[in-house]
């Protein structure tokens, strides 16, 4: 791949959405006021470094590959391992970034020594939870409390911050890590073997949790020049290359109207292939009445989108591109409604009095009904609508 050439500041600056990354042409973030990783007016990471062997790679060159991604280059000085001097030039070491929800880090190592080579790879990573206009301002001051721990089962170093009722949390997790992490000295350290013309490989994902604790998704590995590719497994959402001649945008696909109206969160509605309902009512003595009703019809379709796609179209520069072969590929959960009733008949002379007890919603079922479908978005699956709560209401109705 060939690097642009760049004129301007010496920094890299990615984004996507309220979420930017600005970072040393090395890939360090000093923690200086002009770099670090921010969401929502905080700075989560501070500083990121990393060392091979105790020193820091050499770099070869670096760029902005996308407006959401970079890449950075690297080789090795000559070092000592296990076996000896490793010379210089040996290593091919590349660090790819992206930003969505979240960051997507790929670190890959090449080793193209006649012999295995072993690695200590160690990546500090500092979290101060700063605001970012004293960050602009260079005038930072420690208000609350930050706590770090490791979870080694799960792969993970969480950082939480705490300032009376303002809290914020980074996960760094390690993915597809071919060693096993450890956390050293406020360190993730990896110890590699890697045989001759073999690459190493881990992710590290950068999750900034804010007000949700729900983790944001990331793009997936090495994804740095496709925009459109979804940040969800291939498996799961499939990708834009995957639309089947069977699907929505073709003559003979299903089709979908969207609810609208205040309140509303945009439900696409299909017909669906069942509705069962069932509907009861038993006269008892003393004018007592007991009815109920039953409902149950398949959930409501997930169309799942990408919103602002430039698909190359000379007369309309952004569109909504659909991730699913199909509108009714993905489905929540069946709706299922109970509701019940209880009503007290009393008659005087020629008038009639009638006291109603009803439940809505028996059971309070909290089905979602709708989700965020638009992979473009960081709140991306984030629940929007549920069913309404277990509502009681009493009533009374006079007839003469």
């Amino acid at each position: 791949m060939t690097f642009p050439v760049q004129v301007g500041p010496s920094s890299i600056t990615i984004n996507r959405d309220d979420r930017f990354l600005v970072c040393q042409p090395d890939g360090r973030i000093l923690g200086g006021p002009d770099d670090g990783f921010f969401t929502r007016d905080t700075r989560f990471i501070s500083s990121w470094e990393m060392r091979i062997n105790g020193r820091q790679p050499m770099l070869l060159n670096s760029a902005s590959i996308r407006f959401f991604s970079a890449r950075f280059e690297y080789t090795n000085e000559s070092f000592l391992d296990d076996a000896g001097r490793v010379d210089r030039h040996t290593l091919g070491i590349r660090v790819d970034r992206t930003v969505s929800g979240g960051v997507h880090e790929d670190i890959d190592i090449a080793n193209y020594a006649r012999r295995p080579v072993r690695l200590t790879i160690e990546i500090a990573i500092e979290s101060d939870f700063a605001d970012i206009f004293d960050v602009r301002a260079n005038a930072l001051v420690r208000r609350g409390v930050i706590n770090t721990r490791f979870f080694r089962s799960r792969r993970e170093i969480k950082t939480s911050y705490e300032n009376s009722t303002f809290r914020r949390e980074l996960v760094i997790a390690v993915d597809k890590a071919d060693a096993a992490p450890q956390y050293a000295n406020g360190r993730l350290v990896f110890v590699a073997r890697i045989a001759p013309r073999a690459t190493w490989h881990t992710c590290l994902r950068w999750l900034p949790l804010t007000h949700s604790k729900r983790r944001p998704p990331t793009l997936p590995c090495n994804a740095i020049m496709d925009p459109t590719r979804s940040p969800y497994p291939s498996d799961q959402f499939g990708s834009l290359a995957q639309l089947q001649r069977s699907g929505p945008l073709f003559d003979g696909g299903p089709l979908a109207t969207r609810s609208t109206g205040s309140g509303k969160s945009g439900i696409y509605l299909l017909s669906p292939k069942y509705q069962l309902s069932a509907n009861g009512l038993y006269q008892a003595p003393w004018g007592l009445y007991f009815g109920g009703s039953w409902m149950l019809r398949p959930g409501y379709a997930q169309p799942f989108y990408r919103s602002r796609v430039n698909p190359g179209d000379p007369v309309i520069a952004n569109k909504n591109v659909l991730l699913v072969s199909a509108m009714d590929q993905f489905k929540l959960d069946a709706v299922t409604t109970v509701d019940a009733r209880v009503e007290k008949a009393f008659k005087f002379g020629r008038s009639n009095l009638a006291l109603d007890f009803d439940i809505f919603n028996l059971f309070n079922s909290a089905t979602v009904l709708q989700r965020q479908l638009d992979a473009r978005v960081t709140t991306y699956n984030a629940v929007r609508e549920v069913m309404n709560p277990r509502i009681i209401r009493l009533g009374a109705r006079f007839f003469f």
